[in-house]
């Protein structure tokens, strides 16, 4: 008899972010290929949100490298608190830029969350003094949903592809907002 079930679900060290304690880019390109096959088994809709932290480069040029990493730390804590479902994941894609991976949630309940995220950064106030956004620290998305019964030929690589394109939209647009795809809008309009 296998002990110790609960610990099957806590990735290994191999799969975490070092600073962040989030997921891995390894560990997001697995855990998005067996999302959407999952998502495509019981014929339910899964989103991908694609987010960075805006002016991340004037923030390390004014406050140093340190703080840019504490500040990098905070925004994957914010995150990781957005996420409150068990299969829901947040993973660091690289850099300051940072995925959501959302199972079985459709492309209003995707708006829905990245405007949550918008107000998460909004109360933690991170003072950012070199940001053209806000006073405080604002990450941009891209939201990519798949519908039930999305086609069996989408690629993980696709899907990352389009959540990407829908963050330069966001960034277009003015940042600190999410940029839905699908619902061609974003949160800042909305």
């Amino acid at each position: 008899e296998h002990v110790g079930k609960a610990d099957d679900a806590l990735p290994t060290l191999s799969q975490v972010d070092a600073l962040t304690g989030l997921l891995n880019r390894r560990a997001f390109d697995e855990k998005l290929r067996v999302e959407m096959e999952a998502a495509r088994r019981e014929n339910s809709p899964m989103t991908l949100i694609l987010c960075d932290v805006d002016h991340f480069k004037l923030y390390n040029d004014k406050l140093g490298h340190v703080e840019g990493d504490a500040c990098l730390q905070k925004v994957a804590a914010l995150l990781r608190g957005t996420c409150r479902r068990p299969r829901d994941a947040a993973a660091r894609y690289g850099g300051e830029e940072f995925t959501l991976i959302l199972p079985g949630t459709p492309k209003s309940g995707a708006f829905t969350f990245g405007r949550a995220i918008v107000k998460a950064f909004q109360s933690a106030a991170i003072p950012h003094p070199g940001s053209a956004s806000a006073l405080h620290v604002t990450v941009s998305g891209g939201i990519l949903t798949l519908e039930a019964g999305f086609d069996a030929s989408t690629k993980p690589e696709e899907v990352t592809a389009r959540a990407d394109a829908a963050l330069y939209v966001a960034k277009q647009r003015g940042r600190n907002r999410f940029f839905s795809s699908n619902l061609e809008t974003d949160t800042a309009t909305q």
